[in-house]
């Protein structure tokens, strides 16, 4: 079971889309073989996601791998004929998958829905999402939420810090569900650039195939395909090896400042609710209010930093921030009294610490 999400940015920003990573198979006894298994996938410029029937998915994934300068219309028309040509239950609803996309259309980053093979009582179908969309087990989690915090006013996708700490907030709250788990895929599609984030634990393609890391450091990177399929070959391995070493730093690392966000969030939304009803404690509410706010500022801007840095795709910038996020934790091991010593050996290794302005 899954969950799976899709956000846009506002004014024209990015998309981002996510998933869990667990894939549970079902037999006789019920659900069973629970492991990290790839849902984010990336062709040519196009990311998806999908959730339901694994075999189904992989399916439509091979139908589109050959893909090359698609849009996203070009690899939902595939997957819908490939659809069309297998046959399925679609009143088992274990059978159907939903997938959503991410692409560009005309320069601008846009956001889709597929249902390949219909619903009960519809035809296969694509729409074009607006604002968000979610699917799969983990919705009876993150659907509650969401709906909620847009009650309260709670979401805000401004920026790509925000939509980064609010796929995190909703992929822990998804994890509650017991089909679903929290080691999260990342994906962002800008005006020019797509980019993936995987969690260490999972394991790119299927069996010992390398052709999912190489397009793992393709899209990440900005590298021609045929550099990293040297990358493959011995004389490459060390740069291959810490190139994706350095991803898995900044998936941490983008975790730990998120989730600072997020808790420091919840502890403002705490603060203005009792500044409201505990009027003889409103100005230490307010106080506490003010310093979690300059906090969560801090955190949104080492997250911005990393995110930036994805985002260019060089893997020196990456490098260089995410060693000033490795230096900001010795720093706060120090002041709680621990002495681990600062390595310089870092990811890549290539350049100093970026100075963060005052």
């Amino acid at each position: 079971m899954t969950n799976i999400m899709g956000f846009k940015i506002e004014n024209d920003g990015p998309v981002y889309l996510c998933s869990d990573s667990q894939s549970t198979s079902e037999d006789d006894r019920g659900p069973i073989d629970k492991r990290p298994s790839q849902k984010l996938f990336y062709q040519d410029g196009v990311l998806f996601v999908s959730s339901g029937n694994r075999r189904r998915i992989l399916e439509l994934r091979e139908a589109v791998r050959d893909e090359k300068k698609a849009s996203v219309k070009d690899i939902m028309e595939k997957m819908l004929a490939k659809a069309k040509d297998t046959s399925v239950n679609r009143e088992n609803p274990n059978e159907l998958i939903r997938t959503f996309l991410a692409g560009t259309e005309d320069g601008h980053p846009v956001l889709y829905s597929l249902n390949p093979w219909g619903e009960k009582n519809r035809e296969p179908y694509y729409e074009k999402i607006g604002f968000a969309v979610l699917g799969g087990a983990g919705q009876s989690q993150t659907g509650p939420a969401i709906e909620r915090d847009i009650e309260m006013g709670g979401i805000s996708l401004n920026d790509t810090a925000e939509g980064m700490a609010l796929c995190f907030s909703y992929g822990q709250r998804a994890g509650r569900n017991i089909y679903v788990d929290d080691n999260f895929q990342i994906g962002i599609v800008g005006q020019d650039f797509s980019r993936t984030l995987y969690h260490p634990q999972v394991e790119l393609g299927k069996g010992t195939s390398m052709a999912d890391y190489y397009s793992y450091f393709v899209t990440n990177f900005d590298v021609e395909t045929e550099m990293a399929i040297e990358a493959g070959k011995p004389v490459y391995e060390k740069i291959f090896r810490d190139a994706y070493a350095s991803l898995n730093d900044l998936y941490q690392a983008l975790l730990i400042n998120c989730t600072h966000m997020n808790h420091l969030s919840t502890v403002i939304n705490r603060c203005n609710v009792m500044s409201a009803s505990d009027r003889e404690g409103r100005s230490g509410y307010e106080e506490s209010r003010r310093s979690a706010i300059e906090e969560r500022d801090m955190y949104k801007e080492y997250a911005s930093e990393l995110i930036n840095a994805w985002i260019s795709g060089d893997a020196r910038k990456i490098d260089a921030v995410l060693k000033s996020h490795a230096y900001r934790r010795f720093e706060s091991y120090e002041r709680a009294g621990m002495y681990f010593g600062k390595s310089e050996q870092l990811t890549l290794g290539l350049r100093e610490p970026v100075q963060r302005s005052e």
